[in-house]
C-alpha cells in the first residue's frame, strides 16, 4: 500500500523501479518458504505433547502458544529477519518517503483544477500514512513478544503474547473505521450507492402502486 502510493505520486526520489520491488518481494517469499515453511512442516510433529487419558483412552495433542521456542537458531534468525525485520524496515522507509512528500511546499501558480488535484493527492497520502502507522503500531507488540519469547520463554510472556493476539484482532475492527474516516472517495462511493438504491426502491414502489 505504501509503495503503491509512492508510485502514484510519481516523485523523483522514488528511483527504485517497480520490477525490482516485485522481484525482492518474490525472493523474500520464496526464501521464507524454503528456509522456514518447509522445516516447520517437516518438524511439526516434534512440537506436540501427546497425552493419553487412562480413563477414556482419548489422545490429546498439546503445544505451547508458539512453537518457535523449539526451532534451531538458524530458523529463529530466519523468522526474525525475513518475516519481521525486512517488512517493517520497508514500511518505515516507505513512510519516510511519504512524509517527505507531505513536507514539500505546494507549487505556486496552480489553477483551480490543479489545486484540487493537489489537495486530493495530499489527502490520499495522509490516508495511507494513517493506515500504515496503525498497522505498524498494532503489529509491533506481537512481533516484539514473538522475538522475546524465543530467548526467554516464561508463562508471563506467553500470556502477553495472547493479549497481543487480541490486539491484532482489534486491527480487523479498527481498519474499516479508519479507512472510511480518512478516505473521502470511499464515503462518496458509498453515498452514491445508497442514493441509487433509494432511487431504485422508489421506482419499484411506484410501479407496484400503479399495478395495484
Amino acid at each position: 500500500m505504501v509503495y503503491t502510493r509512492l508510485y502514484d505520486l510519481n516523485q523523483r526520489f522514488t528511483r527504485i523501479q517497480r520490477r525490482y520491488l516485485i522481484l525482492l518481494i518474490l525472493t523474500t517469499r520464496i526464501a521464507i518458504f524454503l528456509f522456514y515453511g518447509i522445516p516447520l512442516m517437516i518438524n511439526s510433529s516434534s512440537y506436540l505433547l501427546i497425552i493419553t487419558s487412562s480413563s477414556s483412552n482419548i489422545t490429546s495433542y498439546c503445544t505451547t502458544y508458539t512453537t518457535s521456542i523449539y526451532h534451531p537458531l538458524w530458523m529463529v534468525y530466519t523468522e526474525i529477519g525475513l518475516i519481521y525485520s525486512i517488512p517493517l524496515l520497508f514500511n518505515f522507509i516507505g513512510l519516510l518517503f511519504l512524509l517527505h512528500n507531505l513536507c514539500q511546499k505546494r507549487p505556486r501558480g496552480l489553477d483551480a483544477i490543479e489545486r484540487k488535484h493537489y489537495v486530493e493527492k495530499k489527502k490520499m497520502t495522509w490516508h495511507v500514512i494513517v493506515l500504515s502507522l496503525t498497522f505498524i503500531c498494532l503489529w509491533l507488540p506481537w512481533i516484539t513478544i514473538r522475538i522475546l519469547i524465543i530467548f526467554d520463554n516464561t508463562k508471563q510472556i506467553q500470556r502477553a503474547l495472547q493479549i497481543a493476539y487480541y490486539v491484532l484482532i482489534l486491527k480487523s475492527v479498527l481498519f474499516p473505521i479508519l479507512y472510511a474516516a480518512t478516505n473521502s472517495s470511499f464515503r462518496g462511493s458509498f453515498a452514491i450507492y445508497k442514493h441509487k438504491r433509494i432511487t431504485i426502491n422508489n421506482r419499484v414502489w411506484t410501479v407496484n402502486e400503479h399495478f395495484h
